[in-house]
């Protein structure tokens, strides 16, 4: 078993396009671990790491951290304090559909403790994170997406 993670641990994990970085910065009693997707894909690890911790989010997600580092899935490179934009936990979004067709019909807003329904989100709500719990293959495919999103934006 791995060693237990903490808080401002910053992991390495594999993808096809590069090694990619994420950090832990919350545990939740409901959803469990939630990390952030830290920008860039490379091809060894960074020599400014603390840089690319202070940069911002690519990404707030739920994942089992603990049991990918039993597993071998991420490699702890360094504990970094979580910068101080990365401190207070997200507002997280979540549709509400219609069974019968799958349309998004509401949506619920989720702020660690309670959540509360919308009709619509304004466009700053648009941009909360999607309240999720992921594997690390839906992981590994999403940092690769966020990535290459983060690219065509610079």
């Amino acid at each position: 078993m791995g060693k237990p993670v903490k808080i401002g641990d910053v992991f390495e994990l594999e993808t096809n396009k590069g090694l990619a970085y994420i950090q832990y910065t919350h545990r939740n009693k409901l959803m469990g671990v939630l990390v952030r997707v830290l920008p860039g894909l490379y091809s060894d690890i960074p020599e400014d790491l603390s840089g690319i911790v202070e940069d911002h989010s690519l990404l707030r997600i739920f994942f089992p951290l603990q049991a990918a580092v039993n597993k071998n899935i991420v490699r702890l490179v360094a504990n970094i304090p979580v910068p101080a934009g990365e401190i207070d936990f997200p507002v997280f979004r979540a549709p509400v559909k219609d069974l019968r067709n799958q349309e998004v019909v509401g949506w619920w807003l989720w702020d660690g403790e309670s959540e509360w329904p919308i009709d619509r989100l304004s466009e700053e709500q648009m941009a909360y994170p999607v309240r999720t719990i992921v594997n690390d293959t839906k992981l590994i495919e999403d940092i690769i997406e966020v990535n290459g999103k983060h690219l065509h934006q610079q």
